[in-house]
């Protein structure tokens, strides 16, 4: 599997042994500088550490290090890689390590490139995909989580994700705590870290006996944790969760001494937290002119929804924007003096920063959290720990990297500065050592170059689609794909009726989505009943491709994927009359509603998440056009599965040409609108 990464330039890979000579190693085993080393690095291991010596000349190759300092790589905690392209955002500003905390076939296809040494880095270690139960409504968090409410089940879905590469199971916010006790249980008997949102309404202390290992975001510390005479509010709906009397309660109603023994207990139990107070900050607004240089490396329609309207919608937020700015700050203030509290009480923690949350950028905001963590009481030394040698601890890893130790891998950062008395010296790293690469200052703005040009990059024009033999009737058009109110995408399709009243449905889509440019080609063979004969659908991002085939066999479906990461697997769908659904086809149900005429008629359709298939259940009704409908008509779509919903409604023209497709479903919410029709 080939890295296709064209407009990032990397230097060779280091041969042989490379010398940095005359260097001032903050080694970080303890608070200290080794004045005057030579570090040797062979194959991307530190061979030796060790006094300068003035009586052997440097080598050809050799760096002369006089005058600045060596420490190691850092480690972001909580990152969520949606796009390989951001790879050099990290490394620019010194992350060698990250943790990806929600898991899919992409994540892993990164981390096999980074192994290979197609890739620099970040290394990478991952989660499972989110594992979450339903609140009031019946639906989990985000509509990607997979639901589990079945204790019995967690021993089965804990292996699938072992089985499938995972490092650790992250739990989310509305699982059970029956649920989360079992999860704990096969987790531990499988020898495997569980991590995430402590769930709601589930306090840190029960979290830790049910066997979470690690927390996430400060999220539930409040609860049992507050004033006697203040009420947490208990719903579960994300209006409340994150509502102005939740955010109060953390803001102004914390008891201290309360967090103080919770610390106790963390600290005894060795139960880690990555409380990514940056990302609280973001959605604050208060955001820094050096952050606003930042927006370069990130795509329009990602920016579009950076605002505190947009992130409010999202939550489900009630009251004014003004009180939730001004309490949001406040819960800020509180989440430091708890990181203090932790840290006096011997908590570990780690550094994270939950990118790409808004305003929360890729490497450069690992410099904005290391700052709280000194507002919140640490010394240098302590903070940067959090993201070198107390990350590996976490992941057990502490013998493979961390610290420079003769033996460890060299990932590495040289400054300018000693970071113990300046941590801001690391924000820009003269170089940075890393699975084998020397990569200079020059190469890392190189990078950082190469990332802006891929961000802002104008959507390409999909190739039209074939055009089927001996059609009878086409409809064919062009939809702009629209992420809020910027473009992020082109959609091109073409249905066509064939002699024996069966349809072929053809699309080829292009677009800034997530995980790099997206090039994605369907088609699909559809019976004159409107049912799923054969098809497939190819997805073509910047580390490779995946496919996904159908065929309808007796009595249900075969389902054949060869994921972007290499693994192949054949899946048997027990049901009938399928049609193919998210993300596999845009417009097949809208064949379906413009020709088929079937209001309310039981369908299903076939689609995936995280890279396994998920059946979803439909209804298509005819609803009343409103004041267009004098030429058009327009069918609501209801898909359903365990834990999720999505809705679609679908408008068309007399030609029955689809005008708009507003989708709000398992990938988000986008909107496609009509284009001109023809090639």
């Amino acid at each position: 599997m080939a890295v296709v990464l064209e407009d990032f330039a990397l230097p060779p890979r280091s041969e042989g042994a490379v010398a940095i000579r005359n260097v001032n190693v903050v080694p970080m085993d303890t608070e200290r500088v080794l004045r005057g080393q030579t570090v040797v690095i062979e194959n991307g291991r530190i061979v030796a550490v060790e006094r300068t010596d003035a009586n052997r000349p440097p080598q050809q190759g050799d760096i002369d290090g006089a005058g600045l300092y060596l420490s190691p790589g850092l480690a972001d905690m909580h990152v969520h890689l949606r796009d390989p392209t951001v790879f050099g955002m990290h490394l620019a500003s010194g992350v060698t390590q990250v943790r990806n905390m929600s898991g899919e076939p992409f994540v892993l296809a990164f981390a096999q490139q980074v192994r290979s040494g197609a890739l620099p880095g970040p290394h990478l270690v991952s989660t499972s995909p989110l594992v979450d139960g339903v609140d009031e409504r019946g639906l989990t968090v985000w509509p990607q989580c997979v639901y589990l409410d079945d204790p019995a089940e967690a021993n089965n879905l804990v292996q699938h994700y072992i089985d499938r590469g995972y490092d650790q199971i992250k739990t989310y916010s509305w699982l059970r705590l029956e649920t989360l006790r079992a999860v704990g249980r096969a987790a531990a008997d499988a020898g495997i870290l569980v991590t995430g949102h402590c769930p709601e309404g589930v306090t840190n202390e029960e979290a830790m006996d049910a066997g979470m290992n690690c927390f996430e975001h400060l999220m539930s510390v409040a609860l049992d944790h507050h004033k006697p005479d203040t009420q947490f509010p208990a719903g579960r709906s994300m209006g409340e969760k994150f509502g102005l009397d939740a955010m109060r309660v953390i803001a102004y109603h914390l008891d201290y001494d309360a967090i103080g023994r919770l610390g106790g207990q963390l600290a005894a139990r060795q139960v880690w937290n990555c409380p990514t107070t940056i990302t609280w900050q973001g959605q604050v607004g208060n955001v820094t002119d050096d952050a606003k240089r930042h927006l370069c490396y990130e795509p329009p329609a990602a920016i579009s929804q950076w605002n505190v309207e947009a992130t409010r919608a999202n939550l489900d937020m009630q009251g004014p924007a003004s009180e939730w700015r001004d309490v949001n700050q406040a819960r800020v203030d509180a989440h430091l003096r708890v990181i203090s509290i932790l840290h006096q009480e011997g908590a570990p923690l780690l550094l994270g920063t939950d990118t790409p949350t808004p305003w929360v950028f890729e490497g450069f905001s690992v410099h904005d959290e290391l700052q709280n963590f000194l507002a919140a009481g640490m010394s240098a030394f302590e903070a940067l720990s959090c993201g070198t040698r107390e990350a590996a601890r976490f992941l057990g890893q502490e013998s493979e990297w961390g610290t420079i130790t003769v033996g460890s891998r060299a990932d590495l950062l040289l400054s300018e500065a000693n970071p113990l008395e300046d941590l801001s010296t690391l924000r820009r790293p003269r170089a940075v050592f890393t699975n084998g690469y020397h990569l200079t200052r020059a190469d890392l703005d190189g990078l950082l170059a190469a990332r802006t040009s891929v961000a802002q990059r104008p959507v390409p024009e999909p190739e039209p689609p074939a055009v089927a033999a001996q059609a009878t009737t086409v409809d064919e058009g062009r939809l702009v794909d629209y992420d809020g109110k910027i473009e992020a995408g082109r959609l091109r399709y073409r249905h066509s009726r064939l002699p024996d009243g069966s349809w072929q449905v053809e699309e080829t889509y292009t677009g800034h989505a997530d995980f790099g440019a997206l090039a994605q080609h369907s088609s699909w063979s559809i019976a004159a009943d409107f049912t799923l004969e054969h098809g497939e659908s190819t997805t073509t991002t910047a580390l490779g491709t995946d496919t996904y085939a159908i065929r309808r066999t007796q009595g249900g479906y075969e389902l054949s994927v060869a994921e972007i990461d290499g693994r192949e697997r054949t899946h048997r769908i027990e049901a009938d009359r399928l049609l193919p659904g998210e993300p596999l086809s845009v417009t097949a149900w809208s064949l379906l509603a413009g020709r088929g005429a079937v209001t309310g008629t039981p369908r299903t359709s076939l689609g995936y998440v995280n890279g396994d298939p998920a059946v979803d259940h439909a209804s298509l009704d005819l609803r009343d056009g409103g004041a267009d409908s004098a030429d058009s008509s327009k069918w609501e779509l209801f898909l359903t599965r365990p834990g999720s919903e999505a809705r679609y409604e679908i408008s068309f023209d007399p030609e029955h040409r689809v005008r708009q497709i507003e989708q709000t479903g398992w990938m988000g919410q986008h909107r496609f609108v009509a284009e001109a029709t023809g090639s």
